[in-house]
């Protein structure tokens, strides 16, 4: 595994950031005006100078304080999440979440800094699943993966099926990286939230199941209408595994993406959450030649570089 370090967390950075850039310009229209603008296909290709979103950031965050403090333990590496949270509102990237925004600045705005209690309880949204990829890459240790992931969730987002699916992407990503058959993810996922408050651990499970029964519709479209838009955490995630299974060959990395944004719903995030799985399964030199030119579209690649570079340093340690 750790001669395979570099390659997967490539794949994996790479991935989401490909699959963030290619569904920010769609985010907020419906499948319909997407094919009008973009023909039959829908948007099919990164523009070059090419940028991320707010997921990307927010993932950036979580990396951040996973470099410098891995080791430590749960509660202290959810402080250096929490912390790189409020550095995170200095550069939040595009059209950043409201309740990101709101726990961050509640966390922010607390003088006895308690990040437990910062997180919005009525929000499920997706965004504590779609920066939780670093949490996925670093963490063999089930136990401290679910609670690590399971904390970067309510510092922003404290409705238990945010949280869910905030333990559920950041396990995917593991599985990913362990090379677990993929027709094992499912249950394997919905196993691993067992623990999580209801409604939390019911919501993400049921979405799960949905994701898997549509598999066997022919058209794409409609299934991942059944699983939802993708606004809220547990349809996230369900619409990325759908697309992970729909196309699990390394040679369909480019279908795969582009089925995972092409929908009514929140196209960055679940072509981030879905391009972070998928890349760390398959690593970066497997994603092949147009995927690699996808890369260097990117107006700020060398930030990516960097990270991934301290990323992959710090896991060799």
């Amino acid at each position: 595994m750790m001669n395979n370090i570099s390659d997967f967390i490539r794949g994996s950075m790479w991935g989401l950031a490909l699959g963030d850039a290619l569904g920010k310009p769609i985010e907020f229209k419906q499948l319909i005006q997407i094919r009008e603008f973009y023909g039959p296909k829908g948007i099919t290709k990164i523009p070059r100078n090419a940028i991320w979103t707010d997921d990307t950031e927010m993932t950036f965050a979580v990396a951040r304080a996973l470099i410098k403090n891995h080791h430590l333990s749960v509660e202290e590496i959810s402080t250096q999440i929490a912390d790189e949270f409020i550095n995170w509102l200095d550069n939040p990237g595009y059209a950043p979440g409201n309740t990101c925004r709101m726990g961050v600045f509640k966390y922010k705005n607390d003088p006895n800094k308690k990040w437990w209690e910062s997180g919005i309880k009525n929000s499920k949204g997706c965004g504590s699943a779609m920066r939780v990829a670093p949490i996925g890459l670093y963490f063999s240790d089930l136990d401290k993966l679910y609670k690590v992931a399971y904390n970067s969730s309510i510092i922003t987002h404290a409705h238990p099926t945010a949280i869910a699916a905030a333990v559920g992407a950041a396990y995917l990503v593991r599985l990913a990286v362990n090379k677990t058959d993929i027709k094992l993810w499912p249950e394997k996922v919905k196993n691993f939230v067992d623990n999580v408050p209801e409604p939390g651990r019911t919501e993400f499970c049921n979405a799960i199941n949905t994701a898997v029964k549509v598999l066997k519709n022919q058209n794409t479209e409609e299934a991942i209408k059944s699983i939802g838009r993708g606004w809220v955490g547990e349809e996230a995630v369900g619409i990325a595994l759908y697309c992970c299974m729909k196309f699990p060959k390394s040679a369909d990395f480019k279908k795969m993406l582009i089925l995972s944004v092409n929908h009514d719903g929140d196209s960055d995030s679940t072509g981030c959450i879905a391009g972070g799985i998928m890349g760390a399964f398959h690593g970066y030199d497997a994603l092949g030649d147009e995927i690699h030119e996808w890369t260097n579209k990117f107006m700020e690649k060398e930030r990516m570089i960097k990270m991934i570079k301290e990323m992959i340093r710090s896991l060799k340690k």
